[in-house]
């Protein structure tokens, strides 16, 4: 009952935080909006997939009409069951429903990863009042989708580690990792995570050759049944550009006169400190076109409590591989397969973590995504949970109390970022007539 409770709470608290932003952020001042809105508006009235012609003529708006669609089939389901108002208004319900599917999802994992009912708490918390996450679930976007769906896979990588495979949770993840395909390219992310998951759990469980082809072959065919249909069609319609995005960055380019070839090294992108900077604020709330800063001293305590994690994080791993003796215990490990499912599920949500960084790099040095945090939306959840986890690390006696103090920070930058942004000229509190 408790946990219903809790779980009640977070769906009306979740609710009563994002309405708000829904109706005052106007369309101008959200990132990319006017082209994800021409993707799901033209899905909506057409009930199709827009031709290479047609986001030809699309023009600047039209530049995400050759990405995967299926991320807004949120966006599209909600205009047409309430077709009232205007389409930029009533699409943004999409994103509003979606990224409440992450935020449950987050509530049940951290049930399952974490042993503390605070740190299990904070993980829904977090999400909650993550202040650029609220305004991203604000408006319409194909962001929200992907991160709904890759929270619920962190959900079943560590149900399977817990409890093993079966044939309904491989079909489900097959799925859902063919619908991610189809949502943003960042997601992707999830995939080295779940296949590392499938793998420890075929392991951990004693899993037969044999069952084990058996479940992979039932996530690859649901997989490829998924989103197989939707690349072959890209292929076909935009002449080989197999996934899009060279549609994409000519349309881009062509639009800003912006050159038509582009390439930086990755180590560029690595070595340059404006780039992590960008990220690391983005992620916690930048608004509008990266140009709505909060307050400086703001990113450098979420910096503070990200280095405190880390630090404490990486203490606690060296002292308890110091402690563990693998020489010793190698037998055990490999008889009592069992006392390895925690780290398994935590080196998941940290390959998810690293992967999902590793792809933004790599989009960076070809230009196919900038410094923006929310691109690392995909693995928001092991993000939250990595922190938390790093920061209750600091000691029995002040675990408790840093994990507090992080939530009821967030929670405040969340409350300060929607007073800044309604003081902001551009913005207006629930009216709709900029739109």
């Amino acid at each position: 009952m408790r946990i219903s409770r809790q779980l009640i709470f977070i769906i009306c608290a979740y609710f009563l935080i994002r309405l708000p932003w829904l109706f005052f952020v106007p369309m101008v001042e959200a990132p990319d909006e006017f082209s994800h809105y021409w993707v799901f508006r033209f899905m909506a009235e057409h009930m199709r997939l827009p031709s290479a012609v047609e986001v030809a003529l699309g023009g600047p708006s039209g530049v995400y009409g050759s990405l995967p669609q299926m991320g807004y089939i949120p966006h599209v389901l909600v205009c047409k069951i309430f077709p009232i108002g205007d389409l930029s208004l009533v699409g943004r319900f999409g994103s509003l429903f979606t990224g409440l599917i992450a935020v449950i999802a987050a509530y049940f994992l951290g049930i399952e990863i974490f042993t503390s009912s605070l740190c299990a708490l904070a993980l829904p918390v977090m999400m909650l009042f993550h202040p650029q996450l609220v305004f991203v679930n604000s408006y319409s976007n194909s962001d929200t989708t992907t991160c709904a769906l890759t929270t619920v896979l962190m959900y079943l990588c560590a149900r399977v580690l817990k409890i093993g495979v079966t044939g309904r949770t491989a079909l489900l993840i097959g799925f859902l990792l063919g619908w991610t395909a189809l949502t943003k390219y960042s997601g992707v992310a999830i995939f080295p995570a779940t296949a590392l998951a499938l793998a420890l759990s075929f392991y951990i469980h004693r899993v037969s050759p044999l069952k084990c082809i058996k479940y992979l072959f039932i996530v690859g065919g649901m997989f490829f049944a998924t989103c197989g249909w939707w690349f072959v069609h890209s292929m076909e319609e935009f002449h080989g550009d197999i996934l899009g995005t060279r549609t994409m960055r000519e349309t881009w380019a062509r639009t800003y006169n912006k050159p038509l070839e582009f390439h930086m090294s990755v180590s560029r992108v690595i070595k340059d400190p404006l780039w992590w900077s960008t990220v690391h604020d983005s992620y916690w709330g930048l608004f509008g076109y990266v140009n709505k800063f909060l307050w400086q001293p703001v990113y450098y305590v979420y910096l503070g409590f990200l280095l405190l994690a880390i630090a404490c994080g990486a203490r606690d791993l060296v002292a308890g591989l110091a402690k563990s003796k693998l020489k010793v215990n190698l037998g055990a490990l490999i008889t009592d397969r069992i006392q390895i499912i925690q780290p398994a599920v935590w080196l998941t949500l940290s390959t998810c973590c690293f992967t999902n960084l590793a792809a933004m790099i790599i989009g960076s040095s070809m230009n196919l995504g900038g410094a923006q945090g929310r691109y690392l939306f995909p693995s928001e959840a092991a993000l939250m949970a990595l922190l938390i986890a790093g920061v209750f690390k600091i000691g029995k006696s002040y675990g408790q109390y840093s994990v507090i103090a992080l939530m009821v920070f967030n929670a405040f930058v969340c409350i300060g970022s929607f007073i800044m942004l309604w003081n902001t000229p551009g913005y207006s509190g629930f009216i709709t007539k900029l739109y």
